[in-house]
C-alpha cells in the first residue's frame, strides 16, 4: 500500500509543478506598412529653391 501512495505522489508531482506563476504569452507581432513622409519635405525643398531662383532672376537680390 505504501508503494502505491508513493507512486501516486510521484506521478501527481509534475501536474502541480506550475504553482501560482502566470503563464507566459508571446506578444502578437503586427506588421504595418511604412508611410513615406519624406515626399512632402522633398516637395517643399524644391518649391523653396524654385522661388529663390525666380526671385534672383527677377532682380530681388
Amino acid at each position: 500500500m505504501k508503494y502505491i501512495v508513493v507512486a501516486f505522489l510521484l506521478a501527481a508531482a509534475p501536474a502541480s509543478a506550475s504553482g501560482l506563476a502566470d503563464p507566459i504569452v508571446a506578444p502578437e507581432v503586427v506588421a504595418i506598412e511604412a508611410e513615406q513622409s519624406s515626399g512632402d519635405v522633398d516637395t517643399l525643398i524644391v518649391a523653396i529653391w524654385l522661388a529663390t531662383v525666380l526671385a534672383a532672376a527677377g532682380g530681388a537680390f
